[in-house]
């Protein structure tokens, strides 16, 4: 055989395998395929462009309906309600994701039961230097630099607009509110209330210490007295998990307070310590997302739901990949849990495993309703009281 014809054999041999795979991943993908998305779609994914590019891609498939159709029927006893705000289930997308709320309605298909977009900044703004994005592959987490990159209230507020009006869409969204870096985060977080109260079902501020809460919570509440009852969407405060126990107590304190009272908390944000993680990128700066935040948020909810004697809304977020973790969350007094790390490692059909496996472990351990799971694995000491 000539080496002419010896090419000639490799590249028809190359073209039928490469076509053969193309066609094999397809058939996987468009069945969401677990073990395919996770063990293979994103592993190429994260290998062959970096944390920042992955997250485009993912993104961009979202937004222009690229992922596969969701199938799943979410069992009636994983339906649920959180401050007036009934849920198909109690599992979300944490912010951080759609920063700019272009891919709400194909978020929702995927199988979640709300989504949460920002953080929206009044005014569009950079985030930080590139890459701003890092995988920490061996331990499951992400390390975010990007804080508050944001098109800004003239870009998302007519989306949000058009969603509602033009498509009549009545999916859950909710509005994690950002500030901009010249700004006054009370004016900021005050016209977040003022722009998205007539399109989100509730709205988020983020609190990282307790300075400034009372003039946060007083000026955020004032807001949304402009408005209507039925247009008075809750007020949710996003903890970070690097308090201590003192500073949560107090932050609990002030907001028990009728002036300063708000509906939920959030439980938790990235976190900056590095506690002991394995991968080389690992002292990049900024805030860790993912399986470091486990444990020390789940106890983080306990925390909040005894001193609240289970009478505050929480939502868990840290470190859920399984059915078994949004349950623990559960337990420990979430009525709601989100993901955002294990969407990015496994990709969409986690959303279904998480709701089945977490259907599972209620049927087995008796529960009639994800509701009625609340906060069991909690032993509440004493009444919560609000203030005056």
């Amino acid at each position: 055989m000539t080496s002419t014809k010896f090419i000639q054999k490799l590249k028809s041999l190359l073209t039928v395998t490469s076509s053969s795979a193309v066609i094999f991943g397809s058939v996987f993908y468009y069945r969401n395929d677990e073990k395919f998305f996770e063990n293979i779609a994103m592993p190429i994914t994260r290998k062959f462009a970096d944390a920042e590019t992955s997250h485009k891609i993912v993104m961009f498939a979202c937004k222009w309906n690229l992922l596969p159709p969701n199938k799943y029927e979410d069992p009636e006893m994983l339906n649920t309600q959180i401050c007036g705000i009934k849920l198909k289930n109690p599992l979300g997308l944490a912010a951080g994701f759609d920063k700019d709320g272009e891919a709400i309605k194909s978020l929702h298909n995927l199988g979640f039961g709300f989504v949460e977009i920002g953080s929206v900044c009044p005014e569009e703004q950079s985030g930080s230097s590139k890459p701003s994005v890092f995988n920490l592959d061996e331990d499951k987490t992400i390390i975010h630099r990007h804080v508050y990159a944001s098109k800004g209230h003239e870009y998302v507020v007519p989306n949000m607009r058009y969603l509602r009006r033009k498509i009549e869409y009545e999916g859950i969204i909710g509005v994690n509110m950002g500030r901009n870096k010249w700004s006054d985060p009370i004016h900021d977080y005050s016209m977040g209330v003022k722009v998205f109260s007539p399109t989100a079902n509730y709205l988020v501020i983020n609190i990282e210490q307790r300075s400034h809460l009372e003039e946060y919570t007083e000026e955020v509440r004032k807001a949304r007295l402009l408005f209507d009852i039925e247009k008075q969407r809750p007020i949710f405060i996003k903890l970070s998990p690097d308090l201590n126990y003192e500073e949560l107590k107090e932050i609990i304190n002030v907001t028990k307070k009728n002036k300063y009272k708000v509906d939920g908390f959030i439980i938790s944000d990235a976190t900056k310590n590095r506690y002991s993680l394995k991968s080389t990128n690992k002292n990049e700066d900024r805030g860790l997302s993912g399986q470091i935040l486990r444990e020390k948020s789940t106890k983080m909810i306990e925390d909040v739901y005894k001193l609240t004697s289970g009478k505050v809304a929480i939502i868990g977020s840290g470190g859920i990949f399984n059915g078994q973790d949004a349950y623990e969350k559960i337990l420990a007094g979430a009525s709601a849990v989100q993901i955002y790390t294990s969407f990015m490692y496994q990709g969409p059909p986690v959303v279904n495993k998480i709701k089945r496996e977490l259907h599972e472990l209620l049927v087995n351990n008796g529960y009639k309703n994800v509701t009625e799971a609340v906060g069991k694995g909690v032993k509440l000491e004493k009444k919560f009281i609000w203030f005056l």
